[in-house]
């Protein structure tokens, strides 16, 4: 079975959606707006047209604060999304054609990576990467490929003028979030029954997302009015 594996579909999307996640993407599959197909091993596998419906659900929500509902009634009259997908980008997609072991470090499964992998992966230095951990922004290794795009994320916002430890008011918001999310779970995670379990999962990712969207819609209505006249 081809198809691009979903570590791909998110290294093509994370240059225009910095925050796109698996859970992310999960998320919008629960939710009946993507369907990609799977592997007799249970990986995803995106077609062209997966991306670009993924590219059209994320820039609806971006840019025109849509509902899931509404996008997904316009996507039900739309065909040939493929296209929205650059033909450069679609050549630069490796297409995942097994289901081979080596094929793990770019679906679900995050790839186990040492320090010098992450600096590598992200393109910075050992004494940034040292920065990032004294301020709680990364642990100890491994690390994964979260890690790999919080690193990047962390060297753009210092590029443009930040430091690094201006960075902490993320990670004390997510923090904050987690810990919100975490209390509505609890009874959930108690039970240990794997139906439940998988209840809290999904809710989870809605909780994220939803949450990911509100965040979004807030700071650019904030940023309207702070550059008017």
């Amino acid at each position: 079975m081809t198809g691009y594996a979903i570590g791909a579909v998110i290294d093509l999307l994370r240059e225009e959606f910095p925050d796109i996640t698996v859970s992310k993407i999960r998320f919008l599959e629960s939710e009946g707006l993507i369907a990609p197909s799977r592997t007799q091993s249970g990986y995803r596998r995106f077609s062209r047209d997966d991306v670009g419906r993924l590219l059209y659900i994320l820039r609806a929500q971006r840019d025109r604060y849509l509902p899931l509902k509404v996008i997904r009634d316009e996507l039900d009259g739309m065909t040939a999304l493929d296209t929205l997908v650059p033909a450069e980008k679609q050549a630069a997609l490796p297409l995942a054609d097994d289901d081979t072991g080596a094929e793990a470090t770019t679906t679900d499964s995050d790839e186990v990576l040492s320090g010098a992998k992450l600096r590598k992966a992200a393109g910075v230095t050992q004494s940034f990467l040292d920065d990032l951990v004294a301020h709680g922004l990364i642990g100890d290794e491994p690390y994964g490929s979260d890690d790999v795009t919080i690193v990047k994320a962390a060297a753009k916002l210092t590029a443009l003028g930040l430091e690094v430890r201006h960075l902490r008011m993320y990670r004390q918001f997510k923090e904050r979030e987690l810990d919100l999310i975490e209390q509505l779970m609890a009874p959930m995670l108690r039970q240990r029954q794997p139906e439940r379990l998988a209840q809290s999962a999904t809710l989870t990712d809605a909780l994220l997302a939803h949450g990911d969207a509100l965040h979004q819609a807030l700071r650019a209505r904030e940023l309207r009015t702070f550059f008017q006249p």
